[in-house]
């Protein structure tokens, strides 16, 4: 390859991508600890500023909501839904 020739960009987007029950029930279950370790922030010995208990309840929510969703798809990983998980793909192949 000369110098004067450019390479093309390279994809940013990736469409081979499976979903792994193994990421999903690590993912799960980090979001959902850190709920909890959120929510046991929010206890009124660790603060006690009640602007402070709130804020830290409603982050603790949020990631409950998102331990939740990557379980059963709902969004931002509803885009996950329709894809086979890794396991489905190498049963399939054998």
């Amino acid at each position: 390859m000369s110098s004067g020739e450019s390479l093309p960009p390279p994809q940013l987007k990736r469409t081979d991508f499976t979903d792994c029950f193994e990421c999903k029930v690590t993912g799960s279950l980090g979001a959902f600890a850190l709920g909890c370790y959120m929510l046991y922030n929010s206890t009124k010995g660790r603060n006690p500023s009640k602007n402070m208990r709130i804020f830290w309840r409603a982050m603790s929510i949020g990631a409950f909501y998102l331990s939740g969703a990557r379980v059963i798809y709902l969004p931002p990983f509803s885009s996950l839904k329709d894809r086979p998980l890794v396991m489905d793909v190498e049963m399939k192949k054998q």
